[in-house]
């Protein structure tokens, strides 16, 4: 990962928070699973549960009057890319 900018963290903060946000679904799924192993990834799936991360990036977002927009974008996109390599080579 490259140094971020200040908009290059709140495009890597969405893509962080993103994801907290989309595992609450994962983990009702993941708690009916009969696989073992499945139901033992909930303490990743459970990181920052109970906290308004989610909430709190998004008054941050709103908070910043200098923000590039176009280095939100490409830092997300980074992100993204970042965690695709690592599911690759899992």
């Amino acid at each position: 990962m490259p140094p971020l900018t200040p908009s290059g963290m709140l495009g890597t903060m969405y893509v962080l928070e993103g994801s907290r946000l989309g595992a609450r679904f994962l983990l009702k799924e993941v708690a009916e699973a009969a696989d073992l192993r499945m139901t033992e990834a909930t303490s990743y799936l459970s990181h920052g549960a109970g906290k308004r991360l989610w909430q709190s990036f998004l008054s941050k977002l709103q908070g910043e009057e200098a923000c590039d927009e176009v280095e939100v974008i490409a830092a997300a996109r980074v992100a993204f890319a970042a965690f695709e390599r690592a599911a690759e080579r899992a």
